[in-house]
């Protein structure tokens, strides 16, 4: 299961990148939704049940607005910092031409679910959806026209790079991409027939996860890699390493530096959430955050979340009722020193290895072990610096090594057991 972890009294934080939980919780609830900031202070929400929210000071207070319109809402763009829209369930379209203080609902000419929308220019904004709905407005949102005949697939995410080029993405490999501002749309062969979403495009790259979109009304990304080009012909594909149980969303910044994002609750009684940052075009990743927690703490929303960036150092994310950020701002988190763990060997032959730790107090940690179903098959109360465990019982395969300070999951590692 893929998972995204908000703010609780009791996350363990390990940042890089000084991402941080903005002390603010949407009150109305929410499991989908969007994010959209003008510039660092300013920025904007839709959320579940059309409630939508404003910050003009980076976070720190909130304003909320009622639309009136219950339905869920999927993405968000403006055009300036007074004009922007949403989209949504049930064939909705909210426009405000107010920054945000009024919505208005538009008239869209269908029932589908309503999944992204992207401004190629002031007067061609473009929206996609369940069944291969495209719809077209140039008349500033006034009116759209609807169109079921590029493809039958959902579709997941449209983008455009500037007022003429342009992409969509949808299940089973489905890849759409113009040059003429829409007026023509042409399939792209990507080499895969996985559910495609989350494009990101730069001045040079044009990148989209792939992976499971569930499909039938439910929103649920769980992304294992990307496909990028430079040329519409010739796409690279890489596998995401070390992102969990998937990417639920991917932003590129420039050509070269990406985040990707992702989490998980597991039956090991953990909870994670992680975003990975490239510095090559997404050739290679490395954690720029990590946080992990108990499921009493795990505070959940699966497989959807929203990233974006003000500018090059401001970064928001939405994840359900909680917002990630790398404003300085004062963050709601408590800041760990991530310890040490090694364990060794690893792999285990004979059921015997050793924990060694360092940055941190021993005595004050407790060791758990838990199998492959997360059944727990081991525990000690006490560890010392470095401690000698012994499984001779536990059959050949993959465990989890959970290390907990009062009740709190500060570091799991995976652990292969050979015979």
């Amino acid at each position: 299961f893929l998972f995204f972890i908000a703010l609780c009294c009791t996350v363990n934080v390990y940042s890089q990148q000084d991402w941080g939980y903005l002390n603010f919780e949407i009150p109305s609830g929410n499991s989908h939704g969007a994010i959209y900031p003008i510039n660092e202070n300013i920025v904007h929400i839709a959320a579940d049940f059309g409630y939508f929210y404003k910050t003009e000071d980076g976070g720190s207070n909130w304003v909320a607005y009622d639309s009136g319109v219950s339905e869920y809402f999927l993405d968000m763009v403006f055009q300036d910092s007074n004009t922007g829209f949403a989209v949504g369930t049930h064939g909705a379209i909210l426009k405000t031409v107010d920054g945000g203080q009024n919505w208005s609902q538009q008239v869209s000419g269908t029932s589908e679910d309503l999944i992204s929308i992207a401004i190629a220019a002031s007067n061609n904004i473009w929206v996609v959806g369940n069944e291969g709905v495209v719809l077209h407005s140039t008349d500033g949102g006034l009116t759209w026209i609807l169109n079921t005949a590029i493809t039958s697939e959902k579709l997941n995410s449209i983008q455009f790079k500037d007022e003429n080029v342009g992409y969509f993405a949808g299940n089973n490999g489905a890849f759409f991409h113009t040059s003429t501002g829409g007026a023509i749309w042409n399939p792209l062969s990507i080499g895969t027939s996985e559910d495609l979403f989350s494009i990101s495009i730069t001045e040079n790259y044009t990148q989209v996860l792939a992976g499971f979109a569930e499909d039938g009304g439910s929103y649920y990304y769980m992304g294992n890699s990307i496909f990028k080009t430079i040329d519409n012909i010739q796409w690279t594909n890489y596998i995401l390493e070390d992102i969990l149980e998937g990417a639920a969303d991917l932003y590129f910044q420039n050509d070269n530096l990406g985040f990707v994002m992702s989490s998980a609750a597991l039956l090991c009684d953990c909870c994670y959430v992680k975003i990975n940052k490239s510095f090559d075009v997404g050739d290679t990743w490395i954690e720029s955050y990590f946080e992990e927690t108990n499921a009493d703490n795990c505070n959940a929303n699966p497989g959807y979340a929203d990233l974006k960036f003000a500018d090059e150092d401001i970064g928001y994310a939405l994840l359900g009722n909680k917002i990630l950020t790398t404003n300085p701002i004062v963050f709601g988190v408590l800041d760990y020193t991530r310890p040490q763990i090694t364990l060794y060997p690893n792999p285990v032959e004979g059921g015997h290895f050793n924990i060694e730790i360092s940055n941190t107090k021993s005595d004050t940690i407790s060791i758990e072990i838990f199998d492959i179903n997360g059944k727990m098959i081991y525990s000690e109360k006490i560890l010392k610096s470095k401690t000698k465990v012994s499984i001779p019982q536990a059959k050949a395969g993959l465990y989890f090594v959970q290390l907990t300070r009062n009740g709190d999951a500060i570091e799991t590692q995976k652990l292969i057991l050979i015979q």
